[in-house]
């Protein structure tokens, strides 16, 4: 009795793994920013989406914030000054978010992106 109760659940396992899974796989996409720096030295970098903290970066690897689709008013500064003119660098620009897709945002370190 014991061996066709083993013998069942065998064929049933079988059963399972030869038929798969009727169920319908989805994808899941993120939705957001992702902010990388050009023309950098290494520092880091705060960023602010409408007017709020999201969080920090770093000049010498991208990150990613996960944002619902929409426009957004993105505000960024450099924790490290220009060596010549001794100023902070500071990005501001709107950034609009797709869903199911990630925007790019590339702040370049240029004198033209120096706080005033």
């Amino acid at each position: 009795m014991n061996r066709v109760g083993i013998l069942l659940i065998l064929l049933s396992l079988t059963m399972v793994f030869v038929s798969g899974c009727d169920e319908e796989t989805t994808s899941v996409e993120r939705t957001g920013i992702e902010i990388r720096c050009a023309g950098c030295l290494p520092f880091g970098v705060y960023v602010f989406i409408d007017d709020e903290p999201i969080g920090e970066v770093s000049s010498e690897e991208p990150g990613f914030f996960e944002l619902p689709s929409g426009s957004y008013d993105l505000y960024a500064y450099s924790n490290a000054k220009n060596s010549t003119t001794l100023q902070f660098f500071c990005w501001n620009q709107t950034v609009t978010v797709n869903d199911g897709s990630v925007t790019g945002v590339v702040l370049f370190c240029s004198d033209d992106n120096l706080c005033e």
